[in-house]
């Protein structure tokens, strides 16, 4: 599972990041102890940082759910022509935020 955290910004720079750990460390909490270790510069933190941006949105929808609900209704509709184009509509409908693997 992931955390989306409201209102917060993306960094441009890791000494910008709430999750350093000081300004004297340069030690990433988000990151592990190996990897903190295995920094030599900041482009190479800044590769293996867990932080995502979020592109501006509207409402974030389960399109399976909604697409589940157009098949289960088939039987009731008489011209599936309106719900074939529906479902083509919501399959292609943009990725905000991808499916974690076993969701």
């Amino acid at each position: 599972m992931s955390v989306y955290i409201k209102g917060m910004e993306m960094p441009e720079h890791c000494m910008d990041c709430p999750f350093m750990v000081s300004r004297d460390n340069d030690d990433c909490i988000l990151q592990s102890n190996e990897a903190n270790e295995g920094f030599e510069n900041w482009e190479q933190m800044k590769d293996g940082c867990p932080l995502v941006p979020v592109p501006s949105h509207g409402e974030l929808i389960e399109k399976g759910y909604i697409i589940g609900g157009l098949k289960a209704a088939r039987f009731l509709v008489t011209d599936e022509t309106g719900l074939d184009l529906m479902e083509r509509h919501i399959q292609n409908a943009p990725t905000i935020i991808p499916a974690e693997e076993g969701e």
